[in-house]
């Protein structure tokens, strides 16, 4: 099934979700430039699916085992001024964000994570991720080949067009209820169908009242459910594929 242009561009003729991404030059420049200082270094996210997928990417996100302070000794015009490792580097014209590993922390508020502790692997990193199809990593550690990281299939799931939560869903949607919007707005955007697991415990999380306000949300109702979420979540993103995915999804949600 073809894709549509997205935020990130148009899609390519003949992709497949397979082989090595196409990576700018200053992207690359970036990679080397860690590297050579002794990191280990990847893209990341929602840029390295685009690009399997043969979409074009709207930015290109990397991360690293280098702390905040190591990256910009390598970028000496980068700018660090928040408290989420993520180091904004200017090269080629562009702005790249690069953001040292994490691990994952508990999340209180359905929303933040309570604290950021820095990482030391990609795997590690990778974990801590909404969906699989974000849970690859494309890159090396010094001295290696670069290569695709992908321990939770997000490979697989691109091939099947599937969107499918990293590990247990109810924990994922349960760190940051966001999750769950995001879940629609992708599925949508990427014409991918939500994994079975992953859309019950979407459906069923006491947290989407973060997103739904009280007076619109009656967790006991679920024939409410689609038709809420939808009106919030479509104002949003209001796009052709979003509707035709909510009526594909849940047609009785119309009345």
């Amino acid at each position: 099934m073809a894709t549509e242009p997205g935020p990130g561009g148009s899609a390519g003729e003949g992709a497949s979700p397979g082989g090595a991404p196409s990576v700018p030059e200053p992207v690359a420049d970036l990679l080397a430039t860690l590297w050579r200082g002794g990191h280990a270094a990847y893209v990341v996210g929602g840029c390295l699916r685009d690009a399997l997928l043969g979409r074009i990417p709207s930015d290109w996100d990397l991360t690293t085992d280098a702390r905040p302070e190591e990256v910009q000794a390598l970028f000496p015009r980068s700018i660090y001024e928040n408290r989420f490792g993520t180091v904004v580097v200017r090269h080629g014209g562009a702005q790249y964000e690069i953001t040292a590993f994490r691990r994952d922390v508990s999340y209180s508020d359905f929303r933040h994570p309570d604290a950021v502790v820095f990482g030391d692997s990609i795997e590690e990193d990778l974990a801590r991720r909404d969906f699989t199809v974000n849970a690859m990593a494309w890159g090396a550690r010094p001295g290696e080949e670069p290569a695709l990281v992908d321990p939770h299939g997000g490979r697989e799931d691109l091939a099947l067009r599937l969107l499918r939560a990293v590990g247990d869903p109810d924990r994922r949607f349960g760190e940051d209820a966001l999750r769950m919007a995001r879940a629609v707005r992708l599925a949508a955007t990427l014409e991918f169908e939500i994994e079975g697991r992953t859309f019950e415990a979407s459906s069923g999380m006491p947290s989407w009242r973060t997103i739904c306000p009280a007076s619109a949300f009656a967790p006991s109702c679920s024939s409410c459910w689609p038709r809420r979420v939808r009106q919030r979540v479509c104002a949003s993103w209001p796009t052709r594929a979003c509707w035709r995915w909510w009526r594909r999804t849940w047609p009785a949600s119309e009345a």
